[in-house]
C-alpha cells in the first residue's frame, strides 16, 4: 500500500504548485489559459481511491450519512458500535425551539441506529451567545436524558458560534453500545465537581477515559491563568488514575481560554512544566482556543481523551515536516496521534495555517485554507491514511465570513462532505491564525 502514501503526497505537491500559481494569476503573471488547465489537472487528482477506506465501507464496518439537521458516522467494532453525532436545527427559531429540535433529531438517530440515551457518553455543545442560551439549552438537555432515568454524559459548553446562518447553537455526540454479543461497562467518575464530568468505556480489555470540562478552579478563584491550567492538568492526572492511566495514554486534549491573545504564554509555561514532569514526549496537547465557558469567569479549561488497551493495542504521535508551527510557540508538541489495533488504525490530526495583517483579501483567505487542509492532509498521509478516511471533524474559523469560501475550498480538497463536521467562529491562538482544523480517521493498518 505504500503507492497510495506516495500518490496522496504527489497530489500534495501539485496543490502547492496550483495555488502558487493561482496567486501569480491573481497578480497578471500567468495567462489565464494556462490556469484553467492547472485547475484541470488539480481536479483529475483530487480524488484518488483509497482501497485501505473502501475495505472498511464494503464491509460495513464504517458508515457515514448526512440528511438535514443531522450527520452521522457508525463504526462497528466485533460487537461494538461507536456513532460520531453532529445535530443542529433546520427550522431556526429561539434558542427553546433549536434546543428541543437538537434533541429530538438526536433521539431519532439513537432510534434509527439500535442505541439509547444512556449510550450518549459526551456532548460538546458550540453557542453563539453562552451567557443568554446555556440554562435554556441546559435544562432542555438534561430533561432528555432524566426523562429516560439516564446518566447525564459528560459535556462541554463553550461559546464558539456555529457558523451557519441562524444557527444558535449546535451539538456533537458520542455513542458506544454494545450491538453484538460483547458487553460493556461504563463508569462515571468520583470526586469531579459540576460542571466538570469523566468517563470510563470499557470493553475486550479496552479501557477509554473521556474528561470534560474541567478548570482546576471553582467560581470566583481569582488565581492566575498559569496556576489554574497546572490544577486542571493534575486533576486531569488524578481522575485518569481512576480509569489505571497516565498522561502516556492521553490521545488528545482540548484547551479553551478565555483571553488567547493575553494567555497564550501562561499555557506554554503550564504545559511546558507539567509534560517536563512527567517525561512525556512530544504530548498532543491542543492549541488554545479562544472561547466562553462554564463555570462563567474561568481562564481556562480542559478537555482530554485518553485509552489503553491489549498489548497489540499501541499509541503513536506523529510529526509532519509541513507544520513548522509545531515548534513555534517554544516547544515540540504533536498534532497527530495515532492508535493502532489488530485490524485498524484510529488518527486524530489537526491542521493550521497562518498568516500576516497585511492582506486579509479573498484570495488569501483561501490560500491559508487549502494550507491549513494540507497540512492536515499530510499528516494523516504520513500515519496512512488520506481524506477519505476521515470520520469527523471540527474547524475554527477567524472570520465568520469565511465559511462559503471553507465549505467549497474543503469540498475541492476531497474532505467528506457527508460526515459530522462542525465548522465554528472562534479566534485562533495568534492572532494571524486563520483557521485550524481536527480530524479524527479510521483505517485499516499498512501491511
Amino acid at each position: 500500500m505504500q503507492w497510495g502514501i506516495a500518490l496522496n503526497r504527489l497530489v500534495r505537491s501539485l496543490r502547492c504548485l496550483y495555488w502558487d500559481r493561482r496567486l501569480l494569476v491573481e497578480n497578471g503573471s500567468i495567462p489565464e489559459k494556462r490556469e484553467e488547465l492547472w485547475r484541470q489537472a488539480i481536479r483529475f487528482f483530487d480524488t484518488p481511491v483509497d482501497e485501505r477506506t473502501m475495505v472498511l465501507k464494503e464491509a460495513g464496518v464504517v458508515d457515514t450519512a448526512h440528511r438535514g439537521g443531522t450527520a452521522v458516522s457508525r463504526i462497528d467494532d466485533c460487537g461494538i458500535t461507536q456513532l460520531y453525532l453532529r445535530v443542529w436545527s433546520v427550522d431556526g427559531g429561539d434558542i427553546a425551539t433549536q434546543a428541543r429540535e437538537i434533541y429530538a433529531n438526536l433521539h431519532g438517530l439513537l432510534l434509527e441506529h439500535g442505541a439509547g440515551k444512556r449510550d450518549v457518553i459526551t456532548q460538546k455543545a458550540f453557542f453563539g451567545d453562552l451567557d443568554g442560551q446555556i440554562g435554556i439549552f441546559k435544562d432542555i438537555g438534561e430533561a432528555f436524558f432524566r426523562e429516560d432515568e439516564c446518566d447525564f454524559p459528560a459535556t462541554t459548553y463553550i461559546q464558539q458560534p456555529p457558523c451557519p446562518s441562524g444557527a444558535l447553537c449546535e451539538l456533537q455526540a458520542r455513542v458506544i453500545f454494545a450491538s453484538g454479543g460483547e458487553g460493556i461497562e461504563v463508569r462515571t467518575l468520583a470526586g469531579v465537581n459540576s460542571p466538570a464530568a469523566g468517563k470510563v468505556v470499557s470493553y475486550r480489555d479496552y479501557d477509554q477515559v473521556f474528561l470534560h470540562s474541567l478548570t482546576g478552579s471553582q467560581r470566583g478563584d481569582r488565581s492566575d491563568l498559569t496556576a489554574q491550567l497546572e490544577s486542571a492538568l493534575i486533576q486531569a492526572e488524578v481522575l485518569l488514575a481512576q480509569g489505571n492511566m497516565t498522561f502516556h495514554d492521553v490521545v488528545r486534549t482540548w484547551v479553551y481560554l478565555e483571553d488567547v491573545e493575553a494567555d497564550c504564554a501562561a499555557v506554554e509555561r503550564a504545559r511546558d512544566w507539567f509534560f517536563s514532569s512527567r517525561e512525556v514526549q512530544h504530548p498532543t496537547f491542543g492549541m488554545g482556543i479562544q472561547s466562553g465557558m462554564l463555570p462563567f469567569g474561568q481562564k481556562v479549561g480542559l478537555d482530554l481523551y485518553a485509552v489503553r488497551g491489549r498489548p497489540s493495542v499501541k499509541i503513536e504521535t506523529a510529526q509532519a515536516p509541513l507544520l513548522e508551527e509545531t515548534t513555534a510557540s517554544g516547544s515540540a508538541f504533536a498534532h497527530g496521534t495515532t492508535v493502532t489495533q489488530e485490524d485498524r488504525v484510529v488518527a486524530y490530526v489537526s491542521g493550521v495555517a497562518n498568516g500576516s495583517d497585511r492582506d486579509r483579501g479573498t484570495s488569501f483567505a483561501e490560500r491559508q485554507m487549502m494550507r491549513a487542509l494540507m497540512k492536515m492532509e499530510g499528516l494523516l498521509n504520513d500515519c496512512g491514511g488520506g481524506t477519505s478516511d476521515i470520520v469527523r471533524a471540527t474547524t475554527c474559523l477567524r472570520e465568520p465570513a469565511h465559511f462559503p469560501i471553507f465549505r467549497a475550498i474543503s469540498a475541492e480538497c476531497g474532505l467528506p462532505q457527508d460526515i459530522p463536521h462542525t465548522v465554528c467562529h472562534a479566534d485562533r491562538r495568534r492572532s494571524e491564525r486563520v483557521c485550524e482544523i481536527e480530524v479524527e480517521a479510521v483505517f485499516t493498518p499498512l501491511s
